[in-house]
């Protein structure tokens, strides 16, 4: 449930883009600080995109790559969205470890 707080964090918005964030950190179950703290990183990479331009390829298989359409669809935002937030929430919460390099 979204309280007060997190609509204040997107009040200077346009209402499309409330609409968004809003949905998003509710089926997220993000707090407000959370809200925050990727309101702020979508900002600062907005900032970079619009300075530097990343292509990344990726060699995968049609069934994972259905896996991971079907789980962006689920939170109702694109492929690339919803990879940079798992991508960036793993790296924001997993400790250091080669084991997936093993």
């Amino acid at each position: 449930m979204l309280t007060f707080q997190h609509h204040m964090e997107v009040a200077a918005l346009p209402e499309e883009e409330q609409d968004h964030w809003l949905d998003f950190a509710q089926r997220m179950h993000w707090s407000r600080n959370e809200l925050r703290k990727q309101l702020r990183a979508s900002v600062d990479n907005r900032h970079e995109s619009e300075a530097e331009s990343v292509r990344l390829q990726l060699q995968i298989s049609p069934e994972r790559m259905e896996r991971w359409e079907t789980a962006a669809a689920r939170h109702n935002c694109t492929l690339a969205d919803w990879m940079a937030h798992v991508l960036d929430r793993a790296v924001q919460t997993t400790p250091p470890s080669n084991a997936l390099m093993q």
